[in-house]
């Protein structure tokens, strides 16, 4: 990966030792997007022309811990403005913390947003973990709510605005907002949209919320199974027709209909290798442009994301990297590169046809507007990811072991290789070492070194 603006600059986000805790895109009425990061307390929006991040709000907004991970939606308006509601899952502190927020795009503040939920005006919307647009209405889960002076958890709840009214939540008076609760005693996780239907994780099962044509209840909740969950926030990612998610009984699939396990290659892979203790740190987004599913996780006895499982798409294989990443999200070029921004002090002294890797001047995150997968660490530094040859200016090293070497070895027949030819799709100036073991021996008795391409 490389840092996020070109030219080796790195790009840290105010206060500069705080971790990134989410990276959306405000998207303005006339479709033109702009890039957000948060971290655990404050919102900062990026600047193109300049380079650099500039903080909203003059204090902070949000009093998040290491798990509190941004949640956030868009509202695009009819005819009106655009909002990005976001949320850190706490609730409202009562004074100027936490809650749900919204931008606006027309200054550098945030909006606290919590709602009269009926017309007395006795009960606010606090809060909540989850929050989606959906059928004209913004939908809220697992909410926080203030009921005269006390402030209430409702972890099986769906609260929903008035369609096309995101002001409007009033559970009382019709053509309003409305809510209905899960029948079950367990919480909601996490949650992800499907077609026009919500997947949603509670502890121990899975459920959808799916829409209705009684406009006195526009949403109902149909339990899928009462065995698989999803243990993270952040540890579920939405596809075409199934939402995959990270539990600590595997990795499944929901596809509205049923629940399975997809992990049938890496049956033991959850129960290994990542450590359970910080399973609310697993952190799940897609690579659209290189069709992968990527998620960060702890790796052993690590207290911070040190790993990366990657699923690809069109091979259905998986594969992990060492990659001490805190989360992940998208943003978007901010400027065309022309021919004159090619040069070394720019870090860019390519030629029309060379590149790190398979990049040139040409590639598409070198243009206006185009969409750059970003992942954000503990420092607070923004990173473009899959981003060139090296890792930030330093080498990747990467090993493959494999015992299939022997085509007769189920028939006990020793064989001697007289040649191996390896297939790859290389970097322009990799290297390998290839280490050759008989049997169980551990010290190899052949080794050889090459390059994948030739001088």
């Amino acid at each position: 990966y490389g840092v996020y603006g070109g030219a080796g600059t790195v790009n840290q986000v105010i206060p500069s030792t705080d971790r990134i805790m989410g990276i959306s895109r405000y998207i303005d009425s006339d479709n033109s997007k702009l890039l957000l990061v948060f971290n655990t307390t404050r919102a900062n929006k990026y600047n193109g022309a300049t380079n650099a991040f500039t903080l909203l709000d003059s204090a902070s907004v949000m009093s998040g811990s290491d798990t509190d991970y941004i949640w956030s939606v868009n509202w695009q308006s009819s005819g009106g403005n655009n909002n990005l509601y976001f949320t850190n899952g706490k609730a409202y502190d009562g004074t100027s913390l936490d809650g749900i927020r919204y931008y606006t795009g027309t200054a550098n503040v945030t909006v606290a947003f919590q709602p009269q939920i009926d017309s007395a005006g006795t009960r606010f919307l606090w809060g909540a973990k989850l929050i989606f647009s959906i059928k004209q209405r913004l939908l809220v889960l697992n909410t926080y709510e203030r009921e005269g002076a006390a402030t209430i958890n409702h972890p099986q709840r769906a609260r929903w605005c008035q369609a096309q009214g995101p002001n409007n939540w009033d559970d009382i008076t019709p053509g309003g907002g409305g809510y209905v609760d899960a029948p079950t005693g367990e919480h909601i996780i996490s949650a992800r949209q499907l077609q026009d239907s919500l997947i949603v994780f509670f502890t121990d099962s899975v459920w959808t919320l799916r829409p209705t044509s009684d406009p006195a209840l526009p949403f109902r909740w149909d339990k899928i199974n009462s065995f698989r969950s999803c243990d993270g926030k952040m540890a579920s990612m939405g596809y075409d027709r199934y939402v995959p998610a990270l539990g600590i009984r595997g990795i499944t699939a929901t596809d509205g209909v049923e629940t399975k396990r997809i992990d049938e290659r890496i049956t033991d892979f959850v129960s290994d290798e990542i450590n359970i203790a910080e399973f609310g740190k697993v952190f799940c987004e897609r690579s659209y442009a290189e069709k992968r599913w990527w998620t960060l996780f702890s790796y052993g006895d690590s207290g911070e994301n040190n790993k990366v499982l990657i699923y690809d798409d069109d091979s259905k294989a998986y594969s992990t990297y060492d990659l001490a990443m805190n989360c992940l999200g998208y943003g978007n070029a901010g400027f065309d590169y022309g021919l004159d921004d090619f040069t070394l002090p720019n870090n860019l002294d390519w030629t029309l046809i060379e590149g790190p890797g398979d990049t040139t001047l040409q590639d598409y995150f070198y243009q206006d507007t185009q969409e750059i997968f970003l992942g954000g660490d503990i420092a607070g530094i923004i990173y473009i990811m899959e981003f060139g040859g090296s890792d930030n200016g330093s080498t990747i090293d990467t090993e493959f072991v494999t015992a299939a070497w022997n085509p007769f070895k189920e028939e006990g027949v020793e064989s001697t290789l007289v040649s191996v030819d390896f297939f790859v799709d290389t970097d322009k100036y990799t290297t390998a070492t290839i280490d050759f073991f008989k049997d169980n021996i551990t010290a190899r008795y052949a080794t050889k070194r090459f390059d994948f391409l030739p001088n």
